[in-house]
């Protein structure tokens, strides 16, 4: 607890501004873009289950 107090938050001018225009990231390659949509697909799909579990669990 103590390095957070140490810690100086930064000044709201030095945080990005998210409604900015940002220059598009690079594409990946399709083969590295290939091998990480099924891992994509696996997480979100984990990440709805979850989702829908908890949501169950809020109106038992």
């Amino acid at each position: 607890m103590e390095e957070r107090a140490m810690q100086q938050r930064q000044p709201i001018s030095a945080q990005s501004d998210l409604s900015a225009a940002q220059t598009a990231p690079p594409e990946l390659p399709s083969d590295i873009r290939q091998r990480l949509l099924p891992l994509i697909e696996a997480l979100l799909r984990e990440a709805a289950k979850k989702a829908r579990e908890a949501d169950h669990e809020d109106h038992a």
